[in-house]
């Protein structure tokens, strides 16, 4: 049965489902057990009552047959408030995370070792949230996790997930302990409870689930487990439990679930489940093949091209994966532009580099994209020696370009105001100091940057260099995003003069050039000079990269909203319907741009009154841009505002309101005063008040 479970982990089908048996093995940096069981616990909350009451409670714990739900029933009863109920629970499970002997995480780390994305636990530590490779990027899901547990049925959990089934420390009052708040959550009887609840019952139909750390000798959890295996029953899904041998399993589980034995707590269980771990390499190789292929390469001349022929040794490397996994999913470079983008990332590298053994150990882990290895080793070369101004700036300028490869925009943000761009005079930097900038939505703060960068380019390179033409198209871009609509066209057009010039008619950069003035004029409502453009930028995309591609997938998505805009939907549909397959099928599900796809198709449905298809795409919408762009970033600020848009017409004025208050909040941090989008906001909170009086 080993074997078979090995199958079901490796394939991502398996819920690990923690216990309090994890908890109990971690200890403090003196040595002690933190965490106590069902019994201690019962104990220690009693500490907290009169001593009268106190000794009734613990009398009761000594007899033979506890019935501890009952117990803990009478303990919240005696607390004179919640409050003092609450802080109590705080005071036993809110442990400090620097208090935590890390060797003593070692069993809850091996579950995360399975690279299952959730994990499931009854317990209301944080004990799991430490023992993630990711601490910071790891969710946690509680009961009032409604939003992300009902969109989980649909899109399945993308990162790192900790799913506490009754309750966490720091959302005391919905903690799952007392009778009655069992039976709220295990009858769904309250509302808040319902989804939960739901959510688990697909999982268990859905899923198979490891149990780790249960201890069946304790009649509450043999109870509780007895009650989810009732669930799934018939469903035909295999479960399993992890037992210490002489351990027996309860006849009430037989076909329900699948013991799986061990020696001995401690590093013999801990060995079992490592032995459970699906063969990584094999996998992560798979998956890159899987991906080539999509965007139609050859996989082993595409790899040996971008890594070199060891590129099996280098995939072994989690971080490899993970970043070299992102970039196939990039929606805008074919494999012959990843190739290209490498080049430029290390010949940049390169041109600002370090002392010569700082710049091999930077080179050799930028070879694998092992960025967190890089700035590791600047993190380290920086705290070392005071260094010069212009290595300062290298070591940062470095730093900043691998979180920017990440599309960690506001960690490279963060790096690059380590140094007063004032002092800055390269025109390379600069670029990409203001492209930083603008990906994190400070428009105002890209803009200097940007100009000065054109200038130092001017001077040195002439008006009419490719390079130069570059920066002309950077800062139309930016006017754009900023609403200067006059200052952007002579740039666009300068940069195209210069482009047809000096590259082929079917070059990657003349699609560009075509397709940035094509949303120019879109966006001043000059379809018929938007129409011809878009379909020229979209006949070299299919000439040079296919059909099939993601970067073709963006100019289907643009034509579409141009239809879109001018009342054509017949003509609408069919290519932002196109441009969503084409991306579903190539892209991650959190990329940005199936945000985008999803989000133009709900506004197409909402226009077209069909608002049972639009809800839950601008809602699938909302959910990617919040994760990958953050909540007060200004295209999540477009979803807040095309949601509240969406509720005006749905008559649901007040989450209308909400959202739309919202949106404008953003816009007014990062936009100009007189931007259109802060205008309209002000406007349609205006009309919405009046609905709301």
């Amino acid at each position: 049965m080993e074997n078979r479970l090995k199958d079901l982990i490796a394939q991502g089908k398996v819920i690990p489902f923690v216990g309090a048996g994890v908890s109990k093995d971690v200890k403090n940096i003196k040595g002690t057990q933190i965490f106590p069981d069902w019994k201690d616990l019962l104990k220690l909350l009693a500490d907290g009552l009169s001593d009268d009451d106190a000794q009734i409670i613990k009398l009761k714990l000594k007899r033979a047959n506890i019935d501890y739900l009952k117990i803990v029933d009478e303990i919240e009863e005696y607390y004179p408030t919640k409050t003092l109920y609450n802080n109590m629970l705080e005071k036993i499970f809110d442990v400090d995370r620097d208090d935590i002997e890390d060797s003593s995480l070692a069993l809850a780390k091996s579950i995360w070792e399975l690279k299952q994305k959730l994990i499931i636990t009854t317990n209301y530590d944080k004990i799991m949230h430490w023992a993630s490779t990711k601490p910071d990027n790891t969710k946690r899901w509680d009961i009032e996790s409604i939003a992300e547990q009902a969109s989980s049925f649909s899109d399945g959990v993308s990162k790192e997930t900790v799913w506490h089934l009754h309750g966490h420390i720091e959302n005391k009052h919905n903690i799952v302990l007392t009778t009655k708040s069992y039976e709220r959550f295990y009858n769904a009887s309250s509302d808040e409870f319902k989804t939960a609840f739901e959510t688990l019952k697909i999982k268990l139909a859905t899923k198979s689930f490891l149990f780790v750390g249960y201890s069946l000798d304790d009649e509450y959890f043999v109870n509780e487990l007895e009650k989810i295996t009732d669930i799934f029953h018939t469903q035909g899904t295999e479960h399993y439990v992890l037992l210490k041998k002489g351990k027996e399993l309860s006849k009430r589980f037989d076909k329900k679930i699948i013991p799986i034995y061990y020696e001995d707590h401690g590093q013999p269980l801990i060995d079992l489940i490592q032995s459970l771990k699906p063969n990584i390499p094999k996998i992560y190789l798979e998956k890159i093949k899987e991906l080539i292929v999509k965007l139609g390469g050859d996989v082993d001349e595409f790899l040996s091209a971008y890594f070199g022929q060891d590129y099996q040794e280098l995939l072994i490397d989690e971080n490899t994966y993970e970043n070299f996994k992102f970039k196939l999913q990039n929606p805008d470079s074919s494999l012959s532009e990843l190739i290209k983008e490498k080049q430029e990332l290390e010949k940049k590298i390169e041109a600002y580099t370090l002392n010569k053994d700082t710049q091999t150990k930077i080179d050799e882990a930028l070879k694998s994209l092992r960025f967190e290895e890089v700035r590791e080793i600047l993190d380290n070369y920086l705290k070392k020696t005071e260094h010069i101004l212009e290595d300062r700036i290298k070591a940062h300028y470095q730093k900043a370009l691998t979180y920017k490869e990440q599309i960690r925009y506001s960690d490279a943000k963060d790096e690059i105001e380590n140094i007063n761009s004032k002092k800055l005079e390269d025109a390379t930097i600069l670029n990409d100091y203001a492209d930083i900038y603008e990906l994190c939505g400070e428009y105002s703060e890209a803009l200097p940057l940007y100009k000065k960068a054109l200038k130092i380019r001017e001077e040195s390179l002439g008006e009419n260099h490719l390079d130069t033409a570059i920066l002309y198209n950077n800062l139309a871009r930016l006017y754009e995003l900023m609403g200067e609509y006059k200052k952007v066209e002579p740039l666009h057009l300068k940069a195209l003069k210069i482009r047809e010039e000096k590259l082929e008619e079917n070059h990657s950069d003349m699609a560009q050039s075509y397709n940035n003035l094509a949303i120019l004029y879109y966006g001043m409502g000059e379809y018929e000079k938007a129409e011809p453009l878009y379909l020229r930028a979209q006949k070299i995309k299919e000439e040079n990269l296919g059909e099939n591609h993601p970067t073709t997938a963006t100019s289907y998505n643009n034509l579409a909203l141009l239809y879109y805009a001018m009342g054509e939907y017949e003509k609408a549909e069919p290519l932002f319907l196109k441009s969503q397959k084409i991306r579903e099928e190539s892209l991650g599900e959190n990329h940005p741009f199936i945000a985008t796809s999803y989000n133009n198709l709900a506004g197409l449905y909402s226009v077209m009154g069909e608002y049972e298809k639009a809800e839950p795409l601008y809602l699938k919408s909302l959910k990617i841009r919040e994760e990958v762009l953050g909540e007060n970033h200004p295209d999540t600020a477009i979803l807040y505002n095309n949601l509240g848009t969406f509720y005006y017409h749905t008559q649901e004025y007040q989450k209308s309101y909400g959202f739309i208050k919202r949106a404008l909040e953003i816009f007014e941090r990062v936009l100009p005063p007189n931007h259109h989008y802060i205008i309209e906001c002000r406007d349609g909170l205006k009309v919405i008040e009046k609905k709301l009086n």
